[in-house]
């Protein structure tokens, strides 16, 4: 005989015996609240998944910068590239055929990987600096770093204590996101330099300018500044290591006999 557990297509609706195919709208609830709370709980993992995707692309970018750097200085007398080209004057940032600011992403970008930009991706549009393509027309170079001003256009091998002195560092534009940028240019995302002169430092000088760090617009650089990543930002020295930098990073030491920054903002002799 026929069970009387079995489906009958002809049974009303209501009519809900044990073992049925139904789920019923308390089931579905009690469903959708397990998949809300699992979906808050692994949220956070995903997000820093993201970040730290993130954080690993830019920490490849720059370093494929400092690569293209490299090969810009085998092919011209050993020579890095100017940090930017400037006006007649010798100070103001020069610009390119279309108008925008001529920097070293401009005389680099040819040597650059075809897999690698200039842009980190965890940095805001605001942080970014657009220069100049060297092909013109409607091409642009979006850039997310900085070079330390002392070495445009140096000889590689007069950088002192090229394993700490920082040649390329993560950088923000115009002061965005509460960045330290004292001095600005009209813009100025492509040049790390001093919180009191954009050209020389000397004695007074207590800070390098525009990096990538938040909640320091003030030149306060302690535990409440915050940085483009959880631990920090990318930079990378004169022969080429990937550095971490801390806001704390940001001040300047000063050598009593010349008056002029050491560590990782070495001046040149």
């Amino acid at each position: 005989s026929m069970s009387s557990d079995r489906y009958d297509p002809n049974a009303p609706e209501a009519d809900v015996s044990r073992g049925s195919q139904y789920i019923s709208k308390k089931d579905i609830k009690v469903l959708l609240i397990g998949l809300g709370v699992l979906a808050a709980m692994l949220a956070p993992f995903y997000f820093v998944g993201v970040r730290n995707s993130e954080k690993v692309r830019c920490s490849g970018h720059i370093g494929a910068v400092y690569q293209a750097m490299g090969l810009y200085a085998t092919e011209h007398d050993d020579r890095m590239p100017p940090v930017y080209r400037t006006e007649s004057d010798g100070i103001t940032p020069g610009l390119g055929a279309t108008g925008l600011p001529w920097t070293f992403a401009s005389d680099t970008v040819t040597y650059m990987s075809a897999r690698a930009t200039y842009t980190c991706p965890s940095a805001s549009e605001a942080e970014n600096v657009t220069t100049e393509h060297p092909e013109g027309g409607s091409k642009r170079i979006v850039s997310s770093y900085g070079m330390y001003k002392p070495y445009g256009s140096a000889f590689r091998s007069f950088i002192p204590d090229p394993g700490t002195t920082i040649l390329l560092a993560e950088t923000s534009n115009a002061g965005s996101e509460d960045s330290f940028d004292p001095l600005p240019f009209a813009t100025d995302g492509f040049v790390i330099g001093w919180d009191n002169s954009n050209e020389m430092p000397d004695k007074q000088t207590t800070a390098v300018t525009r990096l990538a760090f938040r909640n320091v617009a003030g030149g306060k650089f302690d535990e409440k500044g915050t940085s483009r990543h959880d631990r920090g930002i990318h930079a990378v020295t004169a022969n080429g290591q990937l550095v971490m930098l801390k806001p704390t990073d940001s001040r300047v030491t000063i050598q009593k006999s010349t008056g002029l920054p050491v560590g990782f903002w070495n001046f040149p002799p």
